[in-house]
């Protein structure tokens, strides 16, 4: 995976945040705290399975974070920490 692939944007954050709060939940709930609307979260969470970071449970599309997603939320803020820090 290169390394724009890893990168978290805001949105794949706030996902991430989302079930690592609440353990699992559906796409348009996730929405309702995050930054974007229904659609364009459950997008996103396709995109975060399709690398790891989520998984899907059920068929119904409820996702929750996985492990790998966890850890990258994790150097996420540590990233956003450092960045704040250094102005």
């Amino acid at each position: 995976m290169s390394h724009q692939e890893d990168r978290l944007g805001p949105t794949d954050a706030a996902i991430l945040e989302h079930l690592a709060e609440h353990g699992l939940d559906y796409p348009e709930l996730i929405a309702v705290e995050g930054p974007v609307g229904p659609d364009r979260t459950a997008r996103q969470a396709d995109t975060l399975a399709s690398r790891g970071l989520v998984e899907q449970v059920s068929p119904e599309v409820v996702y929750r974070v996985t492990d790998r997603g966890e850890r990258r939320l994790d150097t996420y803020h540590d990233e956003f920490s450092g960045a704040a820090s250094d102005d």
